[in-house]
């Protein structure tokens, strides 16, 4: 028997190794309750990576078809598709939502609706925001508005009859600095999830990001409309220049032979302008082109279309005209402009016009061959001693 130590049998002996069973209970326990928080902590994990993994993919995908979408609206001409686009792809990542595409006048003057999905017609509380673009808080801050909380703290005043029914989100449309729209997507409470946030952080993300592209895409798409209208204008008169009238010119011929259809044209010219240049100044000149495109405004059709074809002439085309009825139009044009240099403020007074017409198909099948006739016939009303028109050879 060694010292310190009691006999197994004996009383002492017996509560040593009660003791230590116990502390080697107490340890296996202690193990095995670490070990399954370890294996709970390690599901947890598991889950929270599955998840993020998850949220990763959907991430990846949503990015991928935005970066779609954004190719397709940066070779997208017609605005009204490009809204229509933007809402239809919103409408999918929140197919219970209210979308709204909110755009200004070019006045700025006023908002309003240019594409929708889901709006209710009958509730006239959504109608309050579409007024002045200075009582939408989003773009007066070209910050986004969130409202998704009764108690979030910024809300719109416009939409605030919604508040107890509805959450909102406005997402404005910046370019240059300056908010030119922004993009409603309302929600109602009850579809909202009972647990968690309506919308993730990665949703905000993603709708800044669409956002910011679609509002580049509409900017680019008018600065490239701007850039063709100036570049297809006369500066001078507001008119389109040579180059619009000549693919006009062949527009209309394709259409006419594709239909059957007949045109005519006129290349109008202002009689002794250089005379006019050269006794009255060229400021004299530049207002006597510009009364020509006021009576091009007050005496023919929208569908008609008048070019400053170069220098002091015009071209006028006149869609689905036979030259007879065109005759009587012109005629009514050069009268007109004459009582306008006549009536006005001009230094040079009783300015006159000379024409030559030509129709689709009978005096040619292609536009040089029309501009050539129409060209040869006002020689003649010129030779003739102008102020006159001609349309068939004859003086």
């Amino acid at each position: 028997m060694f010292p310190g130590f009691a006999p197994e049998n004996s009383p002492d002996g017996i509560a040593l190794l009660t003791r230590s069973f116990q502390s080697l209970v107490k340890n296996i326990t202690d193990q095995e309750r670490l070990f399954t928080c370890r294996v709970e902590s390690i599901k947890a994990k598991q889950q929270e990576l599955a998840a993020r993994y998850q949220e990763t993919q959907l991430l990846a995908r949503r990015l991928q078809e935005i970066a779609s979408l954004n190719e397709i609206l940066f070779n997208t001409s017609d605005e009204r598709e490009l809204y229509l686009r933007v809402v239809n792809f919103l409408h999918k990542l929140y197919p219970r939502a209210i979308i709204r595409f909110l755009g200004t006048t070019k006045s700025h003057t006023k908002m309003c609706i240019l594409a929708d999905y889901g709006s209710p017609d009958s509730d006239q509380r959504m109608e309050r925001c579409v007024k002045n673009p200075l009582d939408c808080l989003a773009i007066k801050r070209c910050r986004p508005v969130v409202f998704l909380h009764p108690d979030d703290h910024v809300f719109c005043c416009e939409l605030s009859d919604l508040a107890g029914e509805y959450g909102y989100l406005c997402m404005p449309l910046i370019a240059d600095g300056s908010a030119f729209g922004c993009i409603n997507i309302i929600i109602k409470r009850e579809d909202m999830p009972e647990n968690g946030p309506p919308l993730l952080e990665n949703d905000f993300k993603l709708l800044d990001l669409l956002t910011t592209h679609t509002a580049l895409a509409i900017n680019n798409n008018r600065l490239i409309k701007t850039v063709r209208r100036e570049a297809l204008t006369d500066r001078l008169t507001g008119l389109p220049n040579r180059r619009y009238a000549q693919e006009a010119l062949q527009n209309e011929i394709s259409r006419c032979a594709r239909y059957n259809s007949v045109f005519s044209l006129a290349l109008v010219d202002i009689d002794l302008f250089k005379t006019v240049n050269d006794n009255f100044g060229h400021d004299e000149g530049d207002r006597i082109l510009t009364l020509l495109a006021e009576a091009a405004g007050k005496c023919l059709r929208k569908v008609d279309m008048t070019a400053r074809y170069g220098g002091e002439e015009f071209l006028i085309i006149l869609p689905q005209t036979e030259i007879e009825n065109a005759c009587l139009v012109i005629e009514r044009f050069r009268k007109t402009f004459n009582q306008l240099t006549l009536s006005g403020t001009l230094e040079a007074k009783n300015i006159t016009l000379s024409a030559g017409l030509s129709e689709f198909p009978t005096d040619g099948e292609d536009a040089p061959a029309l501009i050539k006739v129409a060209d040869d016939r006002l020689y003649m009303a010129k030779r003739a001693g102008r102020n006159r028109m001609i349309w068939n050879n004859k003086i």
